[in-house]
């Protein structure tokens, strides 16, 4: 089944790009509430969001008024209890989101990126996070500078 994201464009035209296999809304994302991290590997492990922030509660010892803001160590952690197998990507000049795909990326694979204070999963130029999903390069976020890259094997 193939979905469609439509963008209304300034000028008052819309346009749309289908959405690709593997990247998808994540069932329980919030959009505006700062959890991310837990956003982004519920999209990676597929359950919902609400299962992946006890989840982080039970591995990194958050208490019950947690919200979701998390370290890249803490993902780690979750990771290695998921049973993941993730692999950090060398450190080097990753430069913006929106230009980290076609530089860096490979077609078919998916990666958890931490882009500013942001994590996203991205995968075959596209990202999903609490927003839903879209293109990789569009919107504000394609300015941030990547810091952290995983590749997770799923």
């Amino acid at each position: 089944m193939t979905t469609t994201r439509f963008t209304l464009r300034s000028d008052g035209t819309v346009t749309s790009r289908p959405i690709p296999p593997g990247i998808g809304p994540v069932t329980g994302a919030v959009p505006g509430v700062p959890n991310c991290g837990p956003v982004a590997l519920a999209a990676v492990v597929n359950v919902p969001v609400r299962e992946m922030m006890d989840v982080y509660r039970d591995v990194c010892g958050y208490g019950p008024r947690w919200i979701g803001w998390t370290k890249t160590t803490d993902h780690e952690k979750v990771l290695d209890t998921l049973g993941v197998n993730w692999e950090p990507q060398p450190r080097k000049a990753h430069g913006t989101l929106g230009k980290w795909f076609d530089r860096h990326g490979v077609k078919g694979r998916t990666y958890l990126i931490r882009a500013g204070r942001h994590f996203i999963v991205v995968r075959n130029g596209w990202l999903t996070d609490q927003n839903g999903p879209r293109p990789a390069d569009e919107g504000c976020i394609a300015r941030s500078r990547v810091t952290h890259v995983y590749e997770v094997f799923i």
